[in-house]
């Protein structure tokens, strides 16, 4: 009853719209998990979370296609409209671990399972478990796709809360480099030099950033940054860290990311007396990032902390006493960047 079922389905779509390349009414129809059945309607997509990035979802199903490779049929459209369907390449493997997610779901949103733990066995709707031969290399016309096919990014999905989507819809290869240019604010406390300076120096310049990312998985990335003002007072600053992105939302464009390592940061006065200082910290930073491939726009806040510097300063022009001072080089920071994506 069920394959009389598929077959009708197939068939009906196949005179409404044209057969998706590829797919045929010899078609076998594979049920990836007895959780979802041969037909995975929209309640199952959002509990499991699959295909998250198939606008305007309705169903799917899963199609080993004459030439022993596989597709996914899916069928889209709003409410009150028109039915449409395409179908989207899936590899064996990815759709392997689409079944092996949706049998452990619970247990990988719990961290108590990693994706690869056991050998998933796909079926046939008829009951029997599918056959696959290596397919030929036969150029066919490219589907219409409106889906990347989606790629397991980590063995670890689910061990950390909030991490990215196991389905996330780009397929990079790690590790990706990642360049950035922006502009931050800086605001140390310079009150410590009142005894040097008649008139206090402020940083008013905002520093010029340049960023340089690698990217070692969707959820994980090594970050070295340099920073500088344009003009006096001249400020410098590195920072070597990490950033850990996390996924609350379903938009996978749009990534909160919490980042956090160490910061060197130097000082150079020339207005009046020359004054030059440094000194090596933390820095831990929050950011939106927003993602339009192959660039992102990022805005982030956070604070920058360095120990008070102690020492004398004097006026290498004229022959005096060497003036005691402090300063304060730590600075809450607000930044935006723009970064070119690999």
């Amino acid at each position: 009853m069920l394959g009389k079922f598929l077959a009708m389905l197939l068939g009906s779509l196949s005179l409404a719209f044209g057969q998706p390349a590829g797919i045929t009414d010899s078609s076998k129809v594979v049920i990836v998990s007895s959780r979802v059945g041969a037909v995975i309607n929209r309640d199952a997509r959002d509990h499991f979370q699959l295909f998250g990035q198939i606008p305007d979802f309705r169903r799917a199903i899963v199609l080993q296609r004459d030439d022993s490779t596989f597709a996914v049929l899916f069928s889209v459209g709003r409410e009150g409209e028109l039915e449409r369907d395409t179908s989207v390449m899936y590899s064996l493997v990815t759709i392997k671990m689409i079944a092996e997610k949706v049998d452990h779901y619970e247990a990988l949103m719990a961290g108590t399972y990693r994706m690869g733990q056991e050998p998933v066995t796909l079926h046939y709707a008829t009951g029997s478990a599918i056959e696959y031969k290596e397919p030929h290399l036969v150029k066919e016309p490219h589907p219409v796709i409106v889906q990347k096919p989606q790629a397991q990014s980590r063995w670890f999905v689910g061990a950390i809360p909030l991490a990215a989507d196991p389905g996330y819809p780009r397929m990079r290869r790690y590790p990706t480099f990642d360049l950035g240019i922006g502009i931050r604010s800086f605001g140390p406390d310079l009150s410590g030099m009142s005894g040097v300076f008649l008139s206090l120096p402020s940083v008013t310049n905002p520093l010029l950033t340049f960023s340089f990312e690698v990217a070692i998985s969707e959820v994980f990335a090594l970050l070295a940054d340099g920073a500088h003002t344009a003009s006096e007072p001249e400020v410098g600053e590195g920072l070597i860290g990490a950033i850990y992105y996390v996924q609350p939302f379903e938009d996978h464009d749009v990534r909160p990311y919490i980042s956090a390592g160490i910061a060197i940061c130097s000082i150079e006065i020339r207005s009046g007396p020359y004054a030059d200082a440094g000194a090596t910290g933390f820095f831990g930073n929050v950011g939106l990032e927003f993602r339009a491939f192959p660039v992102a726009l990022d805005v982030y806040a956070g604070y920058h902390g360095f120990p008070t510097v102690s020492t004398t300063w004097i006026d290498p022009y004229a022959a005096g006493t060497p003036v005691g001072a402090s300063l304060n080089l730590s600075s809450f920071v607000f930044g935006l960047r723009l970064k070119i994506l690999s």
